[in-house]
């Protein structure tokens, strides 16, 4: 059996959890806007936790069954975590195009000074 080290497997749940985390908070403040809507129909927070830590410690354990360098291992298991990261960013870059017509932006001093 392979032993994996608990300091590795809380990165990345840790990182699981955040970025799941990030995309659902975005997808909330996203949906207060008329124009946005959800993308993805199927969009569960829960699940995205989920499949982003197994898929992490299912690349850890390959990792170390074929005795692949610990440093390649670790930054390879941190990117199924970090996959809702994406839809996160993707959800401010909509944010901020549909907050565009909703700041008042003659009151602002850089663009219209006094």
């Amino acid at each position: 059996m392979v032993k994996l080290g608990l300091q590795r497997l809380i990165k990345i749940w840790t990182t699981s959890v955040l970025s799941a985390s990030a995309d659902y908070i975005t997808s909330e403040v996203g949906l207060t806007y008329p124009e946005l809507a959800e993308m993805n129909p199927l969009f569960d927070p829960k699940k995205e936790v989920v499949w982003g830590g197994v898929g992490g410690t299912v690349v850890q354990i390959l990792g170390k069954a074929l005795k692949v360098d610990k440093r390649a291992v670790s930054i390879l298991s941190m990117i199924p975590p970090s996959v809702p990261l994406i839809a996160a960013v993707n959800n401010l870059a909509w944010i901020t195009w549909a907050h565009r017509k909703y700041y008042p932006w003659k009151e602002c001093p850089l663009l219209y000074p006094e």
